[in-house]
């Protein structure tokens, strides 16, 4: 009866689609109302207003020094304005504010947009709808990502366009375009570059022929190498902190992790038990790849307190929470593969 209604839920795509469109409707309004209500985190007042008050979208951004006063809450600004590091996320404020007269609002749009990304890379590696609806659920209510969703000073642009890359890795036949994408999550945030080992994972993953995946590679790499050499010739720092080895931070880079993804750590324990004992006859061979994503998130953390003076905060694992309701969906049908493998003697005999 169950495996009949589902079936039966899969061939009808009208209704999943219908559910699919519900489920980004219902999530996106509540996010949009709070366009045009100030962020209640202290960094809101600190940068973001007094930036995009004095911004020029025609201009690259520019930002003055800031000195935190005494209460933690509001700051001094010295008027000495110099480019910033992350221009586009930057640079998206400023366009909002001036369009639309809230910083939040473009922002919150890019947010909202990861929704349909995520419901899409799902369908293009499973091509399975039901299981693109599951990923979407999944993701609409992993904490990592819904409370984030109506924030402007801690948007999500970088993340669009980083798992935008990785959906036209997948999807684009002819030119493909994902370096520029990767690019430019690369200049909503600087944190995009700790991703490239497993964004070259998933080029050699992709259907391409050897020499596309060789000239993506090549052009990422090289990309990224021109940035690197550009900072290190103009003496810039496009990242938060400065570089160097801090073993003192041993603590904070064994234990933040948990300390951040607790409520995820139960959910990622599970299924990937789930996903390592109940392994149907055919597989999805995109469950690594999802696990490669996760291990590649949780990394970022002690390489950041190891090696520079930077922290790091919930709200960078937004990557994380895209590919672990990928790979929650993959098991969740998996699963009930397994069992219908089970139930039709398919499984090998020492299960």
């Amino acid at each position: 009866m169950l495996r009949e209604s589902i079936l039966a839920l899969r061939a009808n795509k009208f209704l999943l689609k219908y559910f699919t469109v519900l489920i980004i409707i219902i999530t996106s309004v509540p996010a949009i109302a709070q366009s045009y209500t100030p962020d209640p985190q202290p960094d809101y007042n600190i940068f973001i207003i007094p930036f995009v008050q004095n911004c020029h979208v025609q201009h690259y951004p520019l930002r003055d020094g800031v000195t935190l006063n005494a209460d933690n809450v509001t700051a001094t600004h010295d008027g000495k304005y110099k480019p910033t590091r992350d221009p586009l996320k930057w640079w998206v404020n400023c366009l909002s504010y001036k369009v639309t007269g809230s910083p939040k609002l473009i922002p919150i749009l890019f947010n909202i947009g990861l929704m349909p990304l995520v419901y899409l890379l799902t369908l293009q590696l499973t091509k399975d709808r039901l299981v693109s609806l599951i990923a979407l659920i999944a993701f609409t209510n992993n904490p990592l990502y819904h409370d984030w969703l109506s924030s402007g000073t801690y948007d999500q642009v970088w993340s669009f366009f980083l798992v935008l890359s990785i959906y036209i890795v997948f999807k684009q036949k002819e030119i493909d375009m994902s370096p520029i994408t990767l690019l430019l999550s690369m200049a909503a945030k600087s944190l995009t570059a700790m991703y490239l080992p497993a964004w070259l994972y998933t080029i050699w993953k992709t259907p391409k022929n050897r020499k596309e995946k060789i000239t993506l590679s090549v052009i990422c790499v090289g990309s990224l190498l021109l940035i690197l050499g550009y900072v290190h010739f103009t003496n810039t720092n496009p990242f938060g902190g400065i570089f160097g080895f801090f073993p003192g931070n041993w603590h904070d880079a064994a234990y933040r992790d948990f300390e951040m993804l607790w409520p995820e750590v139960p959910f990622l324990m599970i299924f990937t038990l789930l996903s390592v004992n109940f392994e149907p006859v055919n597989p999805s061979p995109y469950r690594r790849l999802c696990a490669i994503w996760i291990l590649n998130a949780l990394i970022t953390t002690p390489i950041i307190f190891l090696f520079t003076t930077q922290f790091q905060f919930v709200y960078r694992f937004v990557p994380l929470a895209v590919f672990m309701s990928i790979f929650i969906a993959i098991t969740i049908n998996d699963l009930g593969k397994f069992f219908v493998d089970y139930k039709l003697n398919k499984l090998p005999s020492k299960v």
